[in-house]
């Protein structure tokens, strides 16, 4: 299998809520990085299905709900996604950026 993530991915842990469709679902964390985030997911999303994710972030002032703009990138059939940020889209990615950087 080859590398197809832009960046290193860094573990996490956590409930992100995942919004596409007029749904909203609760699914888990499992890694994170400034180009894309991984989740184990008990939905089953077709790659290229746009996405709005809402990841709680540690900050320096406490924790804030990071909303984020993606689009499915892959699924597997153990339910894994990998969710490739929209660039140029108008979301909290310097919040992410910055947790990644005290990480």
């Amino acid at each position: 299998m080859t590398e197809r993530r832009a960046c290193h991915r860094t573990p996490a842990r956590g409930r992100v809520y995942l919004t596409f469709d007029g749904r909203c679902r609760a699914e888990t964390l499992v890694d994170l990085s400034p180009a894309g985030v991984g989740l184990d997911a008990s939905v089953r999303l077709r790659p290229g299905l746009c996405v709005t994710l809402f990841v709680p972030i540690e900050g320096a002032e406490g924790w804030v709900m990071c909303q984020l703009k993606g689009r499915v990138a892959r699924r597997t059939r153990q339910g894994r996604l990998g969710v490739a940020l929209v660039p140029g889209a108008k979301d909290a990615r310097h919040l992410l950026r910055a947790h990644l950087a005290a990480a």
